[in-house]
This record gives structure tokens, sequence and C-alpha cells, in this order.
């Protein structure tokens, strides 16, 4: 993260605090075209909120897990039933409290 146009963990989170977010869920949707996120360049910020959000996974959670998560998902065809059997908590769960670490809430 941080560089070319990419912009750092650091503006990425202050974009979050500022409302611009698109939740993963989202994303390659009609609702990814319709977001209104005020960045400038939708698709870096993007993905730089998504390497963001697998930080908070791995520091939260751990590399192991997150590694465990990866190896599921390539014999998986259920996201959320592996993130859930994997983590312990529902992916928008997980997603909403990602937001509020990065708002300083917990």
């Amino acid at each position: 993260m941080g560089t070319s146009w990419y912009p750092s963990k650091e503006e990425t989170y202050e974009y979050i605090r500022h409302g611009n977010y698109l939740s993963p869920i989202y994303m390659n949707t009609s609702k990814e075209d319709e977001a209104k996120l005020n960045v400038k360049y939708k698709t870096t910020f993007m993905y730089s909120e998504a390497a963001c959000i697998v930080e908070y996974l791995m520091d939260m959670y751990g590399r192991d897990r997150f590694d465990q998560y990866m190896k599921q998902l390539l014999v998986s065809v259920n996201h959320d039933r592996t993130f859930k059997t994997v983590y312990g908590i529902e992916f928008e769960k997980c997603l909403q409290n990602f937001i509020q670490y990065v708002k300083g809430d917990i």
C-alpha cells in the first residue's frame, strides 16, 4: 500500500473514517458501480481497502488462521460458511468490526 497512486494504510483509514467504504461483498457488482466514494482513484482505493482488511484479519486472528482460510477457499464453494468455520464469526460482522476498529470505536 501507499505506492504510486495507491493510498497508504493511513490514507485508506482516513478515507474510511470519512465514510468512504465499499464492502468487499459489493465488489464486482452493480453496487460497486453505484458507490459514491470521495477518493481520487476508486479502484486503487478498493484494493488498498481490501489489503487493510487482510492485514486486520492477520493482526486480530493470526497468520496461520488466514492461511487456513485461504486454503479452505480453494476447495469451498461457500465463502461465508468457510469464513464462519475458520474465524468463528460471520463475514459481515467481521467487516463491521473492522470499520469500528478503523474508527477507533473498539
